[in-house]
């Protein structure tokens, strides 16, 4: 009984002293704090290490006050649901039939998985513990690992109707896996949208509607898979290189997205996203960079699963300090010193635990000051309007077309293709007042790419007007620059160029705002180039053509 009694209060006095070392500073009544919960999946195995995800939760609940915690982001995966051999068949096939849960439950224990971690998380659901709070599918949360097929069990356990009272809750799309919340902090409002993994369309769309809908407000994204791992991406990189080196890349962009695909859809035009969460790669990640409307944007990875006890209980605080302008960065575990494997001290690691700036009150008063609208076909815009003035298609000596992509360039039957974006300046409501001065115009192009050529691709603002009817004779054999478009190109496009990119065409935009003829832009192949992109009557409406156009809002 001696020796008991003194093994509790070992257990008693090293979690007082965990406390005291690794919480962070107090929050006073401008900071706030957002918890990430990185991956619970091998929590989740067993009885003996699902005490610390029921700790970390009850370690946010008892500091809901205290550290003034406003939202709580699971990145995903928060069961283990491992790939064998019938599943592999069904993920190579794409047939749910061969996953095993589906069909035989009893030969895999991922039920038991969800039960255990329901455990922990049905605490939140508590009246008086009540914080928004967000959880995405990983890959180990579909009913087969990795195969969105079937996502039976996510759904059973989190579906939309588990928040459907919540008045945080905003909505979810009608997969019921990508979900949209809405919080406060320092008396301000924010977004959170989390999405599923490796987030198709689809989902991009859905958060986009979500964004364009609250142009006013902050926004954050959840998705499991996003941000690397490796050492070299801790430092603070704002250029472009850097920016995507830490990205992974796929040769094509519709269906399901990689990350970086997510980046140039998602993020980049869109300024409202100061923040990305992500897990799946084991450690830590963190990498601050600018988009193309000049807007910063924080990626964090989290993911300590393969850590002793599978993941040892550490939680990512972040701390933000408005006043100050600063983030505070910490990785704490409410369970670590009671653990007996004392090893990968996470919350000593100088790279991650650090502060960084994040000017919040700055990001409030630039997108309450500002105008942002997309114009996009068949997009709605913020004023409700569905837009609908796109004209875009390529023409050459034999064909004139355009249906899904407009090509540009060949060897022998040269193509030219022509973008128009009609009837954005003008005085009703979704148009651009007359010598507005715009701040930023991008124009976002999605291509497939063909592997011919490594030429540019040049654009020019067209100076002579065109329709959808318009012939390669009706434009004196083509388009001739210095006539029927401008000499000096507004833009130069890598022709192996894949997936979606945005370009600065501000000085274009900013032309035709101040009264020259919007004839739109003419895009031709220097020395047998080739190059293509998706036109405005693609399927899918995020990888239509897009302009952003960025204005300060007059007093």
């Amino acid at each position: 009984m001696v020796l008991l009694f003194m093994r509790m209060l070992n257990k008693f006095l090293l979690f007082f002293i965990s406390i005291s070392t690794f919480i962070p500073k107090e929050a006073n009544s401008e900071i706030f704090n957002i918890a990430i919960i990185p991956d619970t999946q091998s929590y989740s195995v067993s009885d003996k290490y699902i005490f610390h995800f029921k700790e970390q939760i009850e370690w946010i609940i008892s500091n809901k006050s205290r550290k003034n915690i406003v939202f709580i982001s699971h990145v995903g995966d928060v069961v283990e649901n491992p790939t064998n051999f019938i599943a592999g068949i069904g993920e190579y096939f794409n047939f749910n039939i061969f996953c095993t849960s589906g069909i035989v439950p009893y030969l895999n224990k991922t039920h038991m998985n969800w039960n255990r971690s329901m455990e922990a998380l049905n605490k939140l659901e508590m009246p008086v513990n009540d914080i928004p709070y967000s959880i995405i599918p990983g890959n180990h949360d579909y009913d087969c690992n990795s195969n969105k097929v079937a996502s039976k069990q996510f759904s059973e356990f989190l579906s939309p109707k588990r928040y459907s009272q919540k008045e945080w809750f905003l909505q979810s799309d009608l997969t019921q896996m990508n979900m949209a919340q809405k919080f406060y902090a320092d008396g301000k409002p924010y977004i959170h949208i989390g999405l599923e993994f490796e987030p198709s369309d689809l989902a991009i769309k859905y958060a986009q509607e979500i964004i364009t809908s609250y142009p006013k407000i902050p926004v954050i994204i959840s998705t499991h898979y996003y941000l690397e791992n490796d050492e070299k991406y801790f430092s603070i990189e704002s250029d472009e290189s850097s920016q995507i080196g830490i990205l992974n890349d796929s040769q094509f962009s519709s269906g399901n997205n990689s990350p970086k695909q997510l980046f140039h859809k998602l993020i980049d035009p869109f300024p409202q996203v100061f923040m990305v969460l992500s897990g799946h790669r084991h450690g830590d990640g963190l990498l601050v960079g600018e988009t193309i409307l000049d807007q910063s944007v924080i990626q964090i990875l989290s993911d300590y699963s393969k850590d002793p006890e599978g993941g040892n209980g550490w939680i990512k605080l972040l701390s933000f300090n408005p006043e100050e302008s600063e983030l505070e960065i910490n990785v704490f575990s409410p369970t670590y010193e009671l653990s007996e494997t004392k090893v990968l001290d996470r919350s000593n690691n100088k790279k991650i635990n650090q502060k960084i700036k994040s000017d919040l009150n700055n990001l409030h008063e630039f997108l309450n000051t500002h105008q942002i609208i997309h114009f996009r076909e068949g997009q709605v815009n913020l004023f409700k309007n569905k837009y609908q003035g796109t004209v875009d298609k390529f023409i050459s000596k034999k064909f004139v077309s355009g249906e899904s992509n407009i090509l540009i360039g060949g060897r022998r039957n040269i193509k030219q293709g022509l973008l128009k974006f009609k009837n954005i300046i003008g005085y009703t409501k979704g148009q651009i007042v007359p010598n507005t001065k715009i701040k930023k115009a991008i124009l976002t192009l999605t291509s497939e790419g063909r592997k011919i050529g490594k030429n540019s691709i040049e654009m020019y603002q067209m100076y002579k007007d065109w329709e959808e009817d318009t012939t390669w004779d009706d434009l004196n054999n083509g388009i001739q620059l210095g006539s029927e478009a401008s000499v000096i190109s507004v833009l130069n496009i890598d022709a192996l160029t894949k997936g979606t990119r945005s370009y600065d065409v501000t000085e274009t935009v900013q032309n035709w705002v101040n009264g020259s003829n919007n004839y739109g832009w003419v895009f031709i192949a220097k020395n047998n180039g080739f190059w293509n992109f998706r036109s405005s009557k693609w399927k899918g409406l995020v990888e239509r053509p897009m302009l952003t156009i960025i204005y300060e809002t007059q007093n």
